[in-house]
């Protein structure tokens, strides 16, 4: 976890840490549990498991792609930068 902030880490943390998540209950097992008895909770459970949580991965995925295409852009600048000072010291009038 390296690359992630620390509330998402107590997050991953603490969910590890549960016995149900340990079992092997999904989110799909949980999901149907949670909306058996009402049909509006069971619309928002589908909402949020066919609608919300895929556009979510959606934006992550495109941050990180943004973010790997910042590191290669500030690494080709470093590069650069070194490769100027490089040529500056070695050259002698």
């Amino acid at each position: 976890m390296a690359r992630t902030n620390a509330p998402l880490d107590a997050a991953v943390n603490s969910f590890a840490r549960r016995p149900a998540a340990r079992q092997g209950c999904g989110p799909r097992a949980h999901r149907d549990r949670a909306g058996a008895g009402n049909p509006a909770t069971q619309k928002r459970a589908n909402a949020l498991h066919n609608v919300l949580i895929p556009r979510y991965e959606e934006q992550v995925k495109l941050i990180g792609e943004a973010l790997e295409e910042k590191d290669r852009e500030d690494f080709f600048k470093v590069k650069q930068v070194k490769r100027r000072k490089h040529k500056e010291k070695s050259w002698t009038p």
